[in-house]
């Protein structure tokens, strides 16, 4: 839904459900953009190359399953979104571009992918499930969990953390030294 997306656009629109869809071997899935205030619960984004995307604020999303994907859960730019009790797993899918993004839930768009660095912000991120991610080798971003806000190669950007991660289960986040993975730093 929304301005600029690949559905029918629907200009400004906010307040509106999507829920239930199955969406599978699509560029993307489900993508909300500039549309605020939205709930995307209880779909199965499965062997796309962006499972769910969302570039807007106040939005919930919860209770989805995003598998096989590229990247399951796509949190590009928007402030205040709550991503919540979601199973972003496997999502290993190289696509015909290869992808330079590869994660469950990522939060913001790396320095490198095409319109980045962007950043979400205020984006709370609880009791969801990213395990058994993995892309091609050498790819910089192959992780369970991605928050750009923290990423420390993105220029004229301090790595701070302007999201809040709780409850998560993950194995491999993009923190860096002693903040490194579950239990440590910004990511929970």
């Amino acid at each position: 839904i929304g301005p600029g997306s690949l559905s029918a656009p629907a200009d400004g629109s906010s307040g509106n459900s999507v829920k239930e869809n199955q969406c599978s071997h699509n560029e993307i899935g489900i993508v909300v953009i500039g549309c605020d205030s939205n709930q995307i619960k209880g779909n199965h984004a499965e062997a796309n190359l962006y499972g769910i995307i969302v570039a807007a604020d106040s939005n919930l999303v919860s209770e989805n399953l995003a598998e096989a994907n590229m990247v399951g859960i796509f949190i590009q730019t928007g402030a205040d979104n709550v991503v919540r009790e979601n199973t972003a797993n496997n999502n290993t899918n190289n696509g015909p571009y290869g992808g330079i993004v590869h994660g469950g839930i990522v939060l913001g768009v790396p320095y490198g992918f095409p319109g980045g660095p962007r950043y979400a912000t205020g984006t709370l991120v609880v009791g969801n499930t990213a395990l058994g991610q993995a892309g091609p080798p050498n790819r910089p971003f192959q992780t369970d969990v991605f928050d750009n806000s923290l990423w420390p190669f993105n220029p004229s950007h301090t790595p701070v953390c302007e999201n809040i991660w709780e409850e998560n289960v993950f194995v491999k986040d993009n923190e860096t030294g002693a903040a490194f993975g579950p239990g440590a730093g910004c990511i929970q």
